[in-house]
């Protein structure tokens, strides 16, 4: 261009030609195109040019968000240029004292933008100072804008930025279609060339005129489209969640800008369809199911007639057409033309048990060559092409509820909630637009957004059947998901697998199988880092929809009264049951065990007995006290009397009696001691008691398996020794009669278990026990003389020159907890003792 030429544009036109090379040039031209007679930059920022004082000092506070911001809105909209060290007050140039590396930044912009965006960078030296530009390239077509990878600052990365004159804006739904679009230069007349597809797409299925949220969605299907050989999709999800509405709006953009949109195959779409299996649908203005008229398809053949009519393929009339022929028709279409084709609510069909033909067209789409694909809206996940399918989300609660119920209460012209009742709606609809509509549109025809939300929950609404009951119908009735559903709604509050388990009287196989059944539509998990396991629960919706639906379970009462007694297990036992359990125990006392079972298997007790712990455990006693005792029968009752929660000594006692006689207490025996040991809410003295069995139960095992498993001996001999220690510790502080005889049971068991660890050389295991026992949460005063006796015992003992080594540094671990731990010793004196004992071994074993 000659430099006349060139001195007739516009600052804004030269911009957009350097911007169009993508190439920043050695001339100055564009930059004093902005200065003004005295050298400031007085032409003000526009579309595709923003000054800043200073390029930031660090890349990762709030001010470089911001810079990654415009980036970000250059990128999306035209591209831009930003000009670096013009004052904010002077606009002259020379402020920026930051020495730009171009490496640094695009090496930054890779790990903080979720695509690739090459920055170019040149200095300029102007007559008031230096300038420093960075050239932000225009986003090529077919790729989706770009946005943070991560939050920086106050910056989400779940917004899109684009650039509005001046401004840097957050993308709405009605700024999708540019933001998808050609994006050709803003001071260019618009082509003449036609970018959108032939389209058959019927009246939007939104309520709301702006499409609001989950860009990332459409981000994830324009992926699939433009950048994958994948000729299939599926949008599945929740009823409520906004699929139809996304896969319209998707289909919407693809066909305004299809013949700019080269797949992977090098095609552009021809023509996009939009077709629908839906039949009914929740009017959100009063909350009632409606049938939907709209219907394209209902089997099949349908859904190729209807492919082929809206293509206007041929004259002929396909109405009698047989599937043979349709599929012939459809291949020979696919050959010629590349088409976007959304089928929505596909699922409809297999309530009705009618072919869906996904598997026909997809054979047809893969033998054809023109790239056809096909998008797919359903409410489950599918059962296979799980790599090709994303689950719609509800409404994220910080960047898109608040401006869907600003939006909803302008459509239907009714208040604003205000932020509490705001919340309301949103625990109340889980999210779902179409839930939060149907809400805010019950305002209509009530006095305020309470009693909508009291007619959402109601049984004369709809809403709940409309978007659970299709998918609850497919839970089979043999299964054991609908149980799990009904016990978590009487619950009412997450729970863990073993709370459920016992409720419900499931293996683990049996609740895995009910979890894989409800968890894609129903079930919500809290996940826990700690090792007490995940937490299951219902939403909101989800359990006013279960609530009503469980009482017609055949297992219904049943699961109400193991709830009750589960929530109720601190309570005093109720009447029925104490009296029933009072006279089976006194015909047991007088060995009529037979009178017992007959008087406790009565087939017209009400499930609140016979499903309460301590009914439970009588019965079980009884069993394990006939002549030929029933002991499988007798450990599940026992099993299951223990996860409700029982904590009286009798039933272990006599659990643990029906173990040592059968022959099992050193094996069995030690579990049924554990589970008292290591649970919650039982009295001292039954705790330590069971301590002292489990020690003697653990021994007994040890000495019996020592020549056989020596380390499984090695480590009961461990185990035993801090039973014992604990019951002590455990029957001391309760001041029980017990104490004396634990606390000889203390000091025996860790003299044996010391004599045990020097003649098998056990090091480790030795100073295991030596620091499990200082770190109990007790006072420990009286068991420090012994502890230290046990240490100079086994470390003045060892003759081999390397375990010298090894207990040296043992030792001198020990002393290290002494210097930086606190531990619970009350009498300094036993402490300074056994820190004198240490030193003093550490010192003698002079073969360290």
């Amino acid at each position: 261009m000659k430099n006349d030429e060139k001195l007739a544009l516009s600052s804004l036109e030269i911009i957009s030609q350097i911007l169009d090379k993508n190439f920043l040039p050695e001339e100055m031209l564009f930059l004093e195109r902005l200065q003004g007679h005295n050298g400031s930059f007085q032409e003000q920022e526009s579309v595709l040019h923003d000054y800043k004082a200073e390029y930031p000092h660090s890349i990762s506070d709030a001010y470089f968000g911001g810079i990654l911001r415009l980036i970000c809105a250059f990128h999306n909209t035209y591209g831009g240029l930003i000009l670096f060290g013009i004052s904010d007050e002077t606009r002259i140039a020379g402020k920026n004292k930051v020495i730009i590396d171009p490496e640094k930044i695009n090496r930054k912009l890779r790990e903080s933008l979720t695509s690739t965006v090459n920055v170019s960078f040149k200095s300029y030296d102007t007559s008031v100072g230096r300038v420093d530009v960075l050239l932000i390239p225009k986003r090529q077509v077919g790729n989706p804008p770009v946005r943070l990878s991560q939050d920086i600052a106050n910056y989400s990365s779940k917004k899109i930025f684009l650039r509005r004159g001046a401004e840097v804006l957050d993308a709405k739904g009605t700024d999708l279609e540019y933001l998808y679009g050609n994006r050709s230069s803003p001071i260019m007349q618009p082509s003449e060339f036609h970018t959108s597809a032939e389209a058959a797409l019927p009246a939007s299925p939104a309520t709301l005129a702006e499409f609001v949220g989950r860009f990332s969605v459409i981000e994830d299907l324009w992926n699939w489209l433009v950048k994958t050989r994948d000729s299939r999709f599926f949008l599945w999800g929740a009823g409520g969640s906004g699929k139809s509405t996304i896969a319209y709006e998707f289909a919407r953009i693809v066909a305004s800008v299809g013949r700019l949109t080269q797949m992977k195959s090098g095609k552009t779409i021809d023509r996009v369809i939009y077709l629908t299996a839906k039949k009914i649908y929740l009017d959100p203005f009063n909350a009632k199911i409606e049938k939907f008229r709209g219907t394209d398809f209902e089997n099949a053949k349908d859904l190729f007639r209807s492919i082929l009519e809206l293509s206007h393929y041929t004259t002929k009339d396909l109405s009698n057409a047989g599937e043979d022929e349709l599929i012939s028709c459809l291949e020979d279409l696919f050959e010629i033309e590349t088409q976007l084709i959304v089928i929505d609510d596909i699922d409809t069909l297999v309530t009705s048990n009618q072919d869906l033909g996904m598997e026909q067209l997809f054979e047809i789409i893969a033998r054809c060559s023109s790239g056809t694909k096909v998008l797919y809206t359903q409410r489950n996940l599918p059962s296979y092409a799980r790599r090709t399918a994303i689950e719609v989300p509800g409404l994220d609660l910080e960047t898109e509820f608040i401006t869907f119920c600003r939006l909803c209460a302008d459509q239907f012209k009714v208040p604003k909630p205000t932020e509490e009742e705001a919340k309301r709606i949103a625990n109340l609809s889980e999210v779902r637009p179409l839930a939060i509509e149907t809400i805010i549109g019950l305002r209509r025809i009530t006095n305020d957004y309470g009693q909508a939300m009291a007619r959402w929950n109601s049984d004369s609404s709809d809403a709940r059947e409309y978007l659970f009951q299709r998918e609850y119908e497919r839970l089979s009735n043999q299964s054991r998901g609908k149980n799990l559903l009904a016990a978590l709604a009487a619950l009412n509050k997450p729970q863990q697998l073993d709370v459920l388990k016992a409720i419900l009287l499931f293996s683990d196989e049996q609740m895995q199988d009910a979890i894989a059944e409800t968890r894609d539509i129903f079930l919500r998990v809290e996940h826990n880092s700690n090792n007490e396991g995940d937490l299951y629960f219902l939403g909101a919706a989800t359990h006013s929809f279960i609530s009503k639906v469980s009482t017609k379970l055949d297992f219904y009462s049943q699961i109400q009264a193991r709830v009750s007694n589960f929530t109720s297990r601190t309570i005093s036992t109720p009447p029925a049951v104490v009296t029933l359990t009072s006279r089976a125990e006194r015909n047991i006392d007088q060995g009529e065990i037979d009178t017992a079972i007959s008087l406790l298997k009565n087939p017209q007790l009400p499930a609140v007995v016979i499903e309460h712990p301590v009914y439970k455990a009588v019965l079980a006693a009884a069993y394990s006290k006939l002549p030929n005792p029933r002991l499988a029968e007798a450990r599940i009752l026992f099993r299951e009397a223990s996860v409700l929660g029982h904590t009286e000594y009798k039933m272990y006692n006599n659990w643990l009696s029906m173990e040592d006689k059968a022959g099992s207490g050193k094996t069995l025996g030690i579990e049924v001691c554990k589970m008292v040991t290591t649970g919650k809410g039982f009295p001292a003295k039954t705790l330590a008691t069971f301590h002292l069995r489990l020690a003697g139960l653990q021994v007994a095992r040890a000495m019996e398996i020592n020549a056989s498993a020596p380390n499984e001996s090695a480590a009961l001999w461990k185990d035993a020794t801090l039973s014992n220690t604990r019951a002590y510790l455990i029957a001391r502080g309760a001041h029980l009669d017990l104490a004396s005889n634990a606390f000889e049971r203390f000091t025996y068991s860790l003299e044996k278990f010391c004599n045990y660890a020097v003649r098998y050389g056990l090091i480790d295991d030795f100073f295991f026990v030596i620091e499990a026992i200082l770190n109990m949460d007790f006072d420990l005063t009286d068991c420090l003389p012994y502890v230290s006796k046990s240490v100079v015992a086994f470390s003045s003992r060892q003759k081999n020159p390397q375990d010298v080594v090894f207990v040296r540094k043992y030792l001198n671990r020990l002393s290290g907890y002494f210097s930086k731990r606190e531990f619970c010793l009350a009498d300094a004196m036993a402490r300074t003792a056994l820190q004198t004992n240490i030193r003093d071994l550490i010192s003698a074993l002079k073969g360290g």
